[in-house]
């Protein structure tokens, strides 16, 4: 099956939702899928045909490669399949106001409704939400019940399918290899409490 897989970024080194693309993107190639990646950023693997574009003209680049399934890695464009992992935009702006007092939550809201960037997401997400026949992977039951509020009274069609651990990489046999050597030539330690963190930029 030819399969268009668009995502916003298509790297391994980054982590989370970009990560598990690459990973999906080579299991269905394992399988025997012809896959092509539309990313705005990244870069290609071996087996995958890799188009770095903007996202909105990739069903057009999609549907001139002759995919038969559009699988869409968010609400980034129109799809068959949307795959969800950290839910709905608009449950994501409600629960990024907790983080605030009481007191400026009213002015955040306000803020966010006049905001450009998250107008313009809203109203993607509305209208990518409530297209016919579309289909939805969420990572989770709580990012599906986002999905069912989001589109009620409508039943979209949603699948929870759950994150895969790689057990090769993610193995308790790893820590107990590594743990010395690296706190060796770290300097760290033997006992003591270290937190690794990414700088930005």
């Amino acid at each position: 099956m030819k399969i268009a897989l668009v995502v916003q970024h298509f790297r391994a080194d980054v982590g989370g939702a970009e990560n598990v693309a690459v990973m999906v993107a080579a299991g269905l190639v394992a399988h025997g899928h012809r896959l092509l990646v539309c990313a705005e950023t990244g870069h290609g693997i071996p087996g995958v045909e890799f188009l770095q574009l903007a996202l909105p003209t990739a069903p057009a680049a999609a549907k001139a490669w002759g995919a038969e399934i559009v699988f869409d890695w968010g609400l980034n464009v129109p799809a068959d399949i949307h795959r969800l992992g950290g839910g709905t935009h608009r449950e994501f702006l409600e629960y990024s106001l907790q983080a605030y007092p009481a007191w400026r939550r009213w002015w955040k809201r306000i803020g966010y409704a006049w905001q450009p960037k998250h107008r313009k997401a809203l109203s993607r997400e509305r209208s990518l939400l409530l297209e016919p026949g579309t289909r939805f992977i969420a990572v989770s039951e709580f990012v599906a019940n986002q999905l069912r509020q989001a589109t009620a009274p409508h039943k979209p069609d949603v699948h929870i399918i759950l994150n895969g651990v790689d057990t090769q990489r993610f193995a308790p046999e790893n820590r107990l290899r590594w743990r010395e050597t690296v706190r060796q030539r770290l300097g760290l330690g033997h006992e003591s409490l270290h937190v690794l963190a990414r700088r930005r930029g």
